[in-house]
């Protein structure tokens, strides 16, 4: 049986092939440009999907557990368990994560052509099939 595995993370290949599929259909509806799915846990990339050719993807999913690490901090400071979403708005493009299980990250990256509710939704629908996956 084949395997892959990030650090304290071992996914089935055929485990990586259903994150895909998520990932697919977290794409066409959100309309987003493009899904990345990160191991929270080191910041390595698990998959992704969409229009990522502009994009140093590696670097993305490392700088964006750091900031869910750091946000994680900042949730303690003020007496919350956790924040389970980021979202930055940028002029043109704009960055949703939210926590996708034990382990995972699902950053969604998308401008004007859609909407962040329309990501929030997809993302939370994505979020419960990655953490049956990856707790599977």
């Amino acid at each position: 049986m084949k395997m892959t595995q990030t650090m304290g993370l071992i996914i089935q290949i055929e485990d990586l092939a259903e994150l895909e599929e998520v990932l697919k259909e977290m794409l066409r509806g959100s309309q987003a440009q493009c899904v990345l799915l990160i191991n929270q846990d080191d910041g390595s990339l698990i998959g992704l999907q969409g229009d990522t050719t502009a994009l140093d993807t590696t670097s993305l999913a490392a700088l964006a557990a750091g900031a869910f690490a750091s946000a994680g901090e900042i949730a303690r400071l003020i007496g919350e368990p956790e924040f389970d979403v980021l979202y930055h708005q940028g002029r043109r493009r704009h960055v949703h994560v939210n926590l996708a299980g034990e382990h995972g990250l699902l950053m969604t990256i998308f401008d004007d052509n859609t909407t962040v509710g329309m990501v929030r939704l997809c993302a939370r629908k994505a979020a419960v099939r990655i953490r049956v996956v990856l707790s599977g």
